[in-house]
């Protein structure tokens, strides 16, 4: 073992640019052998995270102090202080259930190396309770931003008393430093200039260890959790095993992820079909990796190759360069969308370099609208390369503009999506499996929560349960609806003589919709069913944009902490969010529980990786197959401690006896419009309580509901 001083160590590390795990956390720990840090909530998630790089940590003996703050619920605090259960008592059931359920292997290996220091007096931990003046407590959500004690420190301190310390936005969450951007700053006290930083950072960190704090106390996690972690430690060092998670970050040399059974397959059968085909996977099943594999074999045997991969959104192009730095393909990449004003010049080099054998292979991430302009396709046209063409969501490639980037240049193509068929577009649809050949692999959403992952030994999706929430439209509605009927009736014989006149049969056909979306009556049913729920883990609520104020009002006067998502918020980095953009800083903290529900308007609908997401409420829904079915797939990833996920759709339905026209039956039953019934029968097919959602539909045609 050497000493910090002896490492070459950056002033800054971000995970965008940086191989944080190899480049910082194994290099440091490894030459240390005091750790003092300061993590986030008490929990075995972030009792992982605070473990991470830690392998030759242990080999050395070192000693670590960890500081968690306890995240106390409104009931917890109750139990303290009106029922007289002690503090520690509250903060032993909550730590012991969350340990027993630990799902996550990832989880459980960190867990695991903590307790055995714990074995061995190594490990001393400590827990942060955050008090008012009057010494109550506070608690979470409720307090949140007063509450949290969240800094995040690292102080580490090796054999010849060199010091160093870390702080910045961390993320502390199982999976925040493989899925976000991490970034702190780094201080060393050999370095006059830095010194004041770390013995500021200490003097924090003892400040807190000592409980000399006003509004915080610092208390001794007690035998009993201490117990339980003992209870997880193995007998002997050797049986740990941290290496293996060094794998999923690429470094030149480290072996790749391993290819589940169905990405072998949808590999396997791409290459069968000519290299040309279209992967038609449920979201959450691993499409983009089965991608990666594709590309990773062309890059193999193809000395030189241009690959171009069209994302939907600027957001997912950030989200595909990390999959492809885990994945372990060390090339060039260039990102050429409205983000990276440049761009042209730069693919433009990259291309002379590619042609003149200084590189050997260049991935260009764009969007379906760069991909198709002018300029982006008369660069692709010119190199003599050979050229592979990736689209995500490919469904959305079929609208007649964006189907112009679909060059015959390409040679290999790869089209990824669960819903690969243009919803009212025949045409479009055609585009699509004509250019890329057509299904080649198909791994539906039954599939995927039926089958067992033999990676993980868990179904691939969580199953979901379905309940179908029925609202009255009202009189002066239904009238509505009818007269916008007979105006898409008349537009419809219009529109098959003069097709010029489609798109004011469109325009009527989505302010009919906007009549279901909203409809008056939703806002009583979600207040009634916000009550009935009470708490809302990881929430996504979908609303229109006329509901979206109405919404955030009656979520937040129920006491939630709701937060819009929408298409207006930024996709470039930001300072004041620490490096993140603030799409990112959004989902970030909803996945820390900072913010939850997330209100939102279409953008959820497709590919953002948002896994600990597991109630949905669906407040509008457009008669788009697509939407319904990918909004559904937000909701189903596996996350740490998700076994299920719940879906509350709050549907109009038309009662007869409310319709005055002849034509439409005088009775006390109701019915769905036709779209809304598809969507029903879709999502209570498969549904956990499948036998239940039928049996509320012929509730509804008796009127009984």
């Amino acid at each position: 073992m050497g000493g910090l001083r002896d490492l070459n160590l950056k002033i800054k590390y971000n995970s965008d640019v940086d191989y944080i795990l190899e480049d910082f956390y194994i290099p440091t720990l490894g030459n240390s052998v005091r750790y003092r840090r300061m993590a986030g909530f008490f929990s075995s998630t972030s009792l992982a995270v605070a473990a991470k790089g830690i392998q030759d940590f242990i080999k050395n003996h070192g000693r670590m102090e960890l500081l968690c703050s306890a995240r106390l619920t409104p009931s917890d605090v109750e139990a303290i202080e009106k029922q007289g259960a002690s503090r520690s008592q509250v903060l032993e059931d909550r730590i012991s259930k969350d340990i027993s359920s630990i799902q996550s292997e990832f989880v459980k290996d960190h867990v695991t190396a903590l307790a055995w220091m714990v074995s061995k007096n190594y490990l001393e931990i400590r827990i942060v309770f955050v008090e008012e003046a009057n010494g109550s407590l506070l608690s979470y959500p409720g307090d949140l931003e007063r509450a949290i004690f969240h800094p995040k420190v690292g102080i580490l301190e090796d054999e010849f008393g060199s010091r160093i310390s870390f702080s910045g936005s961390e993320n502390e969450t199982a999976l925040g430093w493989t899925t976000h951007i991490e970034q702190f700053k780094v201080f060393r006290d050999w370095d006059e200039s830095e010194k004041k930083y770390v013995e500021s950072d200490i003097e924090d960190f003892d400040h807190f260890w000592k409980s000399e704090g006003h509004r915080s106390k610092t208390m001794l996690v007690s035998d009993a959790i201490r117990g339980k972690l003992l209870s997880l430690a193995p007998e002997s060092e050797e049986e740990l095993c941290l290496e293996k998670w060094t794998r999923g970050v690429h470094i030149p040399g480290v072996k790749r992820p391993k290819l589940r059974d169905i990405q072998i397959q949808a590999r396997q059968k791409w290459t069968e079909a000519g290299r040309r085909g279209i992967l038609e996977m449920a979201t959450g099943t691993g499409k983009t990796i089965a991608a990666l594999a594709c590309m990773s074999q062309e890059f193999e045997t193809n000395p030189s190759m241009l690959c171009v991969i069209s994302t939907p959104y600027d957001h997912l192009v950030k989200q595909w360069q990390r999959e492809i730095g885990r994945f372990g393909i060390d090339s060039n990449i260039v990102v050429a969308d409205s983000s990276a004003h440049a761009w042209k010049d730069t693919v433009t080099d990259f291309l002379i370099d590619l042609k003149h054998g200084q590189i050997k292979q260049l991935i260009v991430l764009t969007t379906p609208n760069t991909l198709s302009s002018t300029d982006f396709m008369a660069i692709v046209e010119k190199s003599p390369t050979k050229k592979f063409v990736i689209v995500d969501e490919v469904h959305g490639i079929g609208a007649p503009q964006r189907q112009l980037g679909l060059l015959d240049e390409y040679e290999l193509r790869l089209g990824l999506s669960a819903t690969p068929r243009r919803w009212m577009d025949a045409e479009g649809t055609d585009a699509i499996f004509s250019y890329f050949g057509g299904t080649v692999f198909s791994f539906g959403l039954k599939e995927a929560i039926d089958t067992i992952n033999p990676d993980t030994g868990e179904t691939y999706l969580v199953p979901y349960y379905y309940y179908p929430k029925f609202v009255d439209l009202t009189s002066e509605e239904i009238e509505e609806y009818r007269e916008s009927s007979e105006k898409i009736a008349k537009l419809y014989q219009i529109a098959k003589k003069d097709p010029q006149q489609y798109k004011r049969l469109e325009m009527e056909m989505i302010k009919r919709q906007d009549i279901l979306n909203n409809a008056v009556a939703k806002y009583q049913l979600l207040e009634k069913l916000i009550g009935e729920l009470k708490e809302l883990p990881f929430c996504l609520v979908y609303c229109s944009p006329d509901q979206i104020d109405r919404v955030m009002q009656i979520l937040d006067s129920k006491g939630h902490r709701p937060h819009r998502f929408t298409m207006d918020e930024g996709t470039t980095s930001r300072k004041e969010f620490g490096g993140h953009s603030e799409r990112e800083e959004i989902l970030k903290r909803f996945e820390q529980g900072i913010i939850n529900p997330l209100v939102a308007i279409r953008c959820l609908d497709e590919g953002v990786d948002i896994k600990p997401a597991r109630i949905g409420i669906l407040m509008c829904s457009s008669g788009n197959e697509i939407q319904f079915i990918q909004r559904r797939g937000r909701l189903l990833r596996r996350s740490d401690g998700k076994s299920h996920a719940e879906i509350y759709d709050i549907i109009p339905v038309f009662r007869y006896g409310k319709i005055r026209q002849d034509k439409w039956r005088n009775e006390p039953g109701g019915y769905l419009v036709s779209h809304e019934y598809r969507r029903f029968r879709e999502f209570a097919g498969i549904a956990k309580n499948s036998a239940s959602c039928l049996k509320e539909i012929t509730r509804l045609e008796l009127g009984i509901v």
